[in-house]
């Protein structure tokens, strides 16, 4: 039998044109793309946005021009991933992300407290007529602001009944109704509930170099249940940036830039930052509103800390309970205690893996025997759709009824280090983490780390320079 070559040749090049065809969708309509939540009326804008995304050097250029409103004024800007923009010349204010609700549109931002006098600039690409409306801002200060000179805020955008069937593209916060705009936000749109438990963690910083942390705090969350961890990126080490692409790439975490334009704390310190932690509380609040509708819990950790069922296997397990003894519930709050890190007890099973991987986990077994009252040191497991805004350790707004778990119920657990390695605080032995998960861990400590073999397990800090943010 003869075989035609290139008939063959040109099947494998169609065959491999089919597969780079099915990776590029993947990449553009996936989790990791950040479109979620986009509102883009069908067409070349669309394809524009997505292009641009997939091939950022493309740069595409978005253009909508006021005919009546601010005659001959325009919107015109780059697409791009959110960033802090300013509000004024003077730098008195910034707006980083905006989500629309019912009849507003929320913008998640920073302020100095003396700045209230704005407005905001709705564009619609979705209309035949005038494409901007004016609309009032009430702005809303965040709790726990800690005096610094820049506090986390929330625009409140009300929109005009101008355009009831159009959808808001684009939004910007000006001083007067017809300035020339410093900033554009796209308004992110209410999505599908596809999740089940969202993780949204404080902002990565200090050129954040502890990948064994980092790959053991993703893979101990997803055995407690999360589907999805949603990382602020503010200062990171090389080898974390392999961590994150590598779960990147699986879908499995989303990494938001989080590139502050304000004097923020350095290691060693260097003066009074003008936002407290690296604005915190504007990460932890867009988080909430970036995946409200999309995923039915979230739940709020920082890296060295899990909440830790203790009559359940997983946070699933735990919240049916809470939920089967009250119907409204807007969260649970777990109460904290402190597994000290200078205190070292790994189980005998688990010390070649607890070494090797520098698993905090599995080498610390020994806690304090205090345990913080609730709204001390607390975490939490939210209801979105019931919350309005969140702080550190406390749910500040919200509708529906709270539950304090119990010890009993669930702990969350805090691995840190202690200034003070001398003080008396008496200990006890702890073994929940380890009895449960200790097995799985090390099995899944093993698989990652055989892909990241080339990923130093941490970066010491002075590698940096004189000073890190």
């Amino acid at each position: 039998m003869r075989v035609n070559l290139t008939k063959v040749v040109r099947c494998m090049v169609l065959v491999l044109l089919l597969v780079i065809c099915c990776n590029v969708l993947t990449f553009v309509y996936g989790p990791q793309s950040g479109l979620q939540g986009i509102h883009l009326p069908p067409g070349p804008l669309a394809e524009l946005f997505r292009g641009h995304l997939r091939q950022p050097e493309t740069k595409p250029f978005v253009k909508l021009k006021s005919t009546e409103t601010c005659k001959d004024l325009e919107m015109k800007t780059f697409v791009e991933p959110a960033v802090f923009q300013s509000i004024g010349v003077n730098n008195d204010s910034f707006v980083y992300s905006a989500f629309l609700e019912d009849s507003s549109i929320r913008i998640i931002g920073l302020r100095q407290v003396s700045n209230v006098n704005v407005l905001c600039q709705i564009w619609y690409a979705d209309v035949k007529e005038d494409p901007l409306v004016i609309g009032d801002v009430q702005a809303e200060l965040i709790p726990e602001d800690h005096g610094r000179k820049y506090t986390s805020t929330f625009f409140i955008c009300k929109i005009p009944a101008k355009h009831p069937n159009g959808t808001p593209f684009a939004v910007s916060v000006v001083k007067n109704a017809c300035d020339q705009p410093l900033n554009i936000m796209l308004v992110r749109h209410p999505g599908t509930v596809t999740l089940d438990f969202t993780l949204c963690v404080s902002p990565l910083n200090y050129k954040y170099s502890r990948a064994y942390e980092l790959v053991e705090m993703i893979e101990m969350n997803k055995m407690l249940g999360a589907q999805k961890l949603i990382f602020y990126n503010h200062s990171t080490g090389a080898n974390v940036d392999k961590v994150l692409d590598f779960y990147s790439l699986k879908g499995e975490i989303e990494v938001v830039p989080w590139h502050l334009p304000v004097k923020t704390d350095t290691w060693p310190p260097t003066g009074e930052p003008e936002i407290h932690y690296f604005g915190q509380l504007s990460a932890l609040n867009d988080c909430l509103y970036r995946y409200k509708n999309r995923s039915h819990y979230l739940v709020y950790t920082d890296l060295d800390e899990f909440i830790m069922p203790r009559q359940h296997r997983t946070w699933n397990e735990m919240m049916a309970d809470s939920e089967r003894a009250q119907k409204d519930l807007a969260y649970a709050q777990a109460q904290c205690v402190f597994f000290r890190k200078e205190w070292l007890k790994p189980p005998e099973q688990y010390q070649t893996a607890a070494l090797k991987y520098n698993s905090v986990v599995l080498k610390h077994t020994l806690r304090e025997t205090y345990t913080f009252p609730h709204g001390s040191r607390s975490k939490y497991v939210i209801n979105p759709s019931r919350v309005k805004t969140v702080g550190v350790h406390n749910v500040w707004s919200f509708s529906g009824g709270a539950t304090m778990l119990p010890p009993s119920t669930a702990l969350l657990h805090h691995y840190r280090n202690w200034e003070k390695p001398d003080d008396p605080q008496p200990k006890e032995e702890d073994l929940t983490a380890v009895n449960k998960y200790g097995d799985e861990l090390v099995r899944r400590l093993d698989s990652v780390w055989s892909f990241l073999s080339h990923v130093p397990l941490d970066i010491n800090i002075s590698s940096y320079g004189p000073f890190v943010s």
